[in-house]
Protein backbone atom coordinates (compact mmCIF):
# COMPACT_ATOMS: atom_id res chain seq x y z
CA UNK A 1 0.00 0.00 0.00
CA UNK A 2 1.33 3.45 -0.90
CA UNK A 3 -0.88 5.59 1.31
CA UNK A 4 -1.37 7.92 3.00
CA UNK A 5 0.03 11.04 1.39
CA UNK A 6 -1.03 13.13 4.41
CA UNK A 7 -1.08 12.75 8.19
CA UNK A 8 -2.98 14.37 11.05
CA UNK A 9 -0.42 17.19 11.38
CA UNK A 10 -1.08 18.20 7.76
CA UNK A 11 -4.81 18.38 8.48
CA UNK A 12 -4.20 20.44 11.61
CA UNK A 13 -2.16 22.92 9.59
CA UNK A 14 -4.89 23.15 6.96
CA UNK A 15 -8.04 23.42 9.10
CA UNK A 16 -6.67 23.81 12.68
CA UNK A 17 -6.37 21.34 15.52
CA UNK A 18 -9.49 22.74 17.19
CA UNK A 19 -11.65 22.31 14.07
CA UNK A 20 -10.29 18.81 13.59
CA UNK A 21 -11.24 17.98 17.17
CA UNK A 22 -14.76 19.29 16.58
CA UNK A 23 -15.17 17.04 13.56
CA UNK A 24 -13.31 13.91 14.71
CA UNK A 25 -13.82 13.64 18.49
CA UNK A 26 -16.50 10.97 18.21
CA UNK A 27 -16.31 9.82 21.84
CA UNK A 28 -16.29 13.39 23.26
CA UNK A 29 -13.14 12.93 25.32
CA UNK A 30 -11.60 16.21 24.14
CA UNK A 31 -9.11 14.69 21.70
CA UNK A 32 -9.15 13.77 18.04
CA UNK A 33 -9.92 10.08 17.55
CA UNK A 34 -7.04 8.49 15.66
CA UNK A 35 -8.99 5.79 13.80
CA UNK A 36 -11.33 8.16 11.93
CA UNK A 37 -8.42 10.49 11.12
CA UNK A 38 -6.37 7.59 9.78
CA UNK A 39 -9.36 6.53 7.67
CA UNK A 40 -9.78 10.09 6.37
CA UNK A 41 -6.11 10.25 5.37
CA UNK A 42 -6.32 6.86 3.64
CA UNK A 43 -9.58 7.69 1.85
CA UNK A 44 -8.35 11.07 0.58
CA UNK A 45 -5.03 9.56 -0.49
CA UNK A 46 -6.79 6.68 -2.27
CA UNK A 47 -8.93 9.12 -4.24
CA UNK A 48 -5.85 11.09 -5.33
CA UNK A 49 -3.99 7.87 -6.18
CA UNK A 50 -6.94 6.85 -8.35
CA UNK A 51 -6.32 9.86 -10.56
CA UNK A 52 -2.53 9.41 -10.56
CA UNK A 53 -2.61 5.66 -11.29
CA UNK A 54 -1.49 4.83 -14.81
CA UNK A 55 0.03 8.29 -15.27
CA UNK A 56 2.55 8.41 -12.44
CA UNK A 57 4.52 5.72 -10.64
CA UNK A 58 2.66 5.55 -7.33
CA UNK A 59 5.62 4.00 -5.51
CA UNK A 60 7.81 6.99 -6.41
CA UNK A 61 5.04 9.43 -5.44
CA UNK A 62 4.45 7.68 -2.10
CA UNK A 63 8.16 7.62 -1.22
CA UNK A 64 8.29 11.44 -1.23
CA UNK A 65 4.90 12.99 -2.09
CA UNK A 66 5.29 16.23 -4.07
CA UNK A 67 3.70 19.30 -2.49
CA UNK A 68 1.01 19.30 -5.18
CA UNK A 69 -0.03 15.75 -4.24
CA UNK A 70 -0.18 16.78 -0.58
CA UNK A 71 -2.25 19.87 -1.47
CA UNK A 72 -4.67 17.88 -3.58
CA UNK A 73 -5.00 15.20 -0.91
CA UNK A 74 -5.73 17.87 1.70
CA UNK A 75 -8.34 19.41 -0.61
CA UNK A 76 -10.10 16.05 -0.84
CA UNK A 77 -9.78 15.45 2.92
CA UNK A 78 -11.32 18.84 3.74
CA UNK A 79 -14.23 18.04 1.41
CA UNK A 80 -14.75 14.72 3.23
CA UNK A 81 -14.56 16.50 6.60
CA UNK A 82 -17.12 19.05 5.42
CA UNK A 83 -19.39 16.21 4.35
CA UNK A 84 -19.07 14.62 7.79
CA UNK A 85 -19.82 17.78 9.79
CA UNK A 86 -20.76 20.74 7.58
CA UNK A 87 -21.67 22.80 10.66
CA UNK A 88 -17.98 22.98 11.62
CA UNK A 89 -16.36 23.39 8.21
CA UNK A 90 -19.07 25.80 7.00
CA UNK A 91 -18.36 25.16 3.35
CA UNK A 92 -20.28 23.15 0.77
CA UNK A 93 -18.50 19.79 0.60
CA UNK A 94 -19.78 19.13 -2.92
CA UNK A 95 -18.22 22.36 -4.25
CA UNK A 96 -14.99 21.55 -2.45
CA UNK A 97 -14.92 18.05 -3.95
CA UNK A 98 -15.75 19.28 -7.46
CA UNK A 99 -12.86 21.76 -7.26
CA UNK A 100 -10.47 19.04 -6.06
CA UNK A 101 -11.65 16.61 -8.75
CA UNK A 102 -11.24 19.30 -11.41
CA UNK A 103 -7.63 19.85 -10.34
CA UNK A 104 -7.04 16.09 -10.27
CA UNK A 105 -8.50 15.65 -13.75
CA UNK A 106 -6.32 18.45 -15.13
CA UNK A 107 -3.30 16.68 -13.63
CA UNK A 108 -4.39 13.35 -15.07
CA UNK A 109 -4.86 14.84 -18.55
CA UNK A 110 -1.42 16.46 -18.44
CA UNK A 111 -2.75 20.03 -18.38
CA UNK A 112 -0.85 20.44 -15.11
CA UNK A 113 2.20 18.51 -13.95
CA UNK A 114 3.90 17.45 -10.77
CA UNK A 115 7.34 18.26 -12.20
CA UNK A 116 8.80 15.25 -10.45
CA UNK A 117 12.51 14.97 -11.17
CA UNK A 118 12.56 11.17 -11.50
CA UNK A 119 10.71 8.78 -13.78
CA UNK A 120 7.01 9.17 -13.01
CA UNK A 121 6.36 12.33 -15.06
CA UNK A 122 4.39 11.36 -18.21
CA UNK A 123 5.63 12.20 -21.68
CA UNK A 124 4.82 15.69 -22.93
CA UNK A 125 3.68 14.33 -26.31
CA UNK A 126 0.62 12.41 -25.13
CA UNK A 127 -2.42 12.55 -27.38
CA UNK A 128 -2.65 13.76 -30.95
CA UNK A 129 -3.89 12.24 -34.18
CA UNK A 130 -3.07 8.94 -35.83
CA UNK A 131 -3.44 8.86 -39.60
CA UNK A 132 -3.44 5.72 -41.67
CA UNK A 133 -2.13 6.02 -45.21
CA UNK A 134 -3.64 2.74 -46.31
CA UNK A 135 -6.74 2.21 -48.40
CA UNK A 136 -9.50 -0.07 -47.12
CA UNK A 137 -11.24 -2.84 -49.10
CA UNK A 138 -13.69 -0.36 -50.68
CA UNK A 139 -10.89 1.86 -51.97
CA UNK A 140 -11.56 4.50 -49.32
CA UNK A 141 -8.67 6.32 -47.65
CA UNK A 142 -7.66 5.27 -44.13
CA UNK A 143 -9.30 6.74 -41.07
CA UNK A 144 -8.09 9.59 -38.88
CA UNK A 145 -8.24 8.97 -35.15
CA UNK A 146 -8.17 12.15 -33.10
CA UNK A 147 -7.22 12.28 -29.44
CA UNK A 148 -10.11 10.37 -27.94
CA UNK A 149 -9.32 11.31 -24.34
CA UNK A 150 -9.51 8.84 -21.52
CA UNK A 151 -11.35 5.62 -22.19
Amino acid sequence: MTYPYIVQADLEQRISAERLKQIYDDNNDGTVDTDPIARLCKDASAKVAGYLRGVYDLAVIAADPPEEVIRLTLDVAVAYAAQRHPEYVKRDWEKLMRAAESDLMRLRKGETRLDVVSTPEPAANEGGSVVSTTVDADGQPGRIFDDMGDF
